[in-house]
């Protein structure tokens, strides 16, 4: 079993400190360090508004300082690798904006604004009103802020939501492939489900997890569904059915550890090409982070 060794630790930590956004080195500082959950906190909340939305940045890729729901997604993943079962006051408000940005007429939220388009962006967070209203893009962030309003107090309506969570979980059943955001989406919304429900989830997840992850390692260095899109740690229902796959990318992400000691981004934005240079470390810095925590939690280092 390969590992990443203590050498290579420090060189990653050097260059998650000098590329990274101080919130995933508080992030790295919380895994490795022991530091308090209230640094991340803090951090985190640097990127809200006062509409109670996330921007700025928060998605790396999308640059804009308008809110929007998939910043919000952003906010609470990061709120969620903390293992901590009380909401902050702050994310209080993060679901007020929820609430007031779902498109009933729609049953969905629309992941980004039209203003998305005046700021540096990715491609694909080019806003396309259009195709967000297309049922193939339904799941992505829809299913995953419907499992955030399953899970924490709020004042969305109860017979709306009931709704929402059938159409997601009929949606997921009728399936027989789901585009990889989406299923990602499905794996946050599932931890917010009864165990019946968590069980008949995971079980069409691990099967379309199956079918769509990319089994060929050569080709993992393009944009395609790997084996830990779906498996955060070995507790996970899916590395049961992906746990080869899962050790292999482990080992392809040892080997292909930077000189310079961290991992880059395999994308880019394919527009702004300027701001994309200066964007592409503090990525780097997120993925390294990322990578130090999965590879920790598989006991890959040392």
């Amino acid at each position: 079993m390969k590992k990443l060794s203590n050498n290579q630790l420090t060189k990653a930590k050097d260059f998650a400190f000098k590329n990274g956004r101080i919130l995933d080195i508080e992030l790295m500082n919380h895994y490795f360090n022991g530091d308090n959950s209230s640094n991340v906190l803090a951090e985190l909340r640097k990127f809200q508004n006062p509409d109670g939305g996330f921007a700025y940045g928060l998605e790396p890729d999308l640059r804009t300082d308008v809110s929007s729901n998939i910043a919000m997604t952003y906010a609470f993943q990061y709120f969620q690798k903390l293992n901590s079962s009380t909401l902050p006051e702050f994310l209080y408000k993060a679901i007020e904006f929820f609430e007031e940005n779902y498109s009933k007429e729609h049953q969905r939220w629309i992941p980004i604004p039209e203003e998305t388009n005046d700021s540096p962006h990715a491609v694909w967070w080019t806003y396309d009103k259009e195709k967000y209203l297309q049922d193939s893009e339904w799941g992505n962030p829809t299913v995953e802020i419907i499992g955030y309003l399953l899970k924490y107090e709020n004042n969305f309506d109860e017979n709306e939501l009931e709704t929402l969570k059938q159409k997601a979980l009929k949606r997921l059943s009728d399936a027989k492939e789901v585009e990889v955001h989406e299923l990602m989406c499905y794996q946050r919304f599932v931890k917010s489900l009864d165990k019946k429900e968590t069980d008949q989830v995971y079980d069409k997840i691990c099967k379309l997890a199956v079918k769509q992850v990319e089994k060929d390692s050569t080709k993992w260095g393009g944009y395609v569904a790997r084996p830990l899109n779906f498996v955060d740690s070995p507790k996970s229902p899916v590395y049961e059915v992906l746990g080869d796959e899962v050790d292999q990318e482990l080992d392809y992400l040892i080997e292909n550890f930077e000189p310079c000691g961290g991992w880059y981004p395999n994308w880019d934005w394919m527009m702004f090409e300027k701001e994309w240079q200066k964007v592409k470390p503090e990525v780097a810095g997120m993925i390294t982070v990322k990578n130090l925590v999965t590879l920790r939690k598989f006991g890959r280092i040392g």
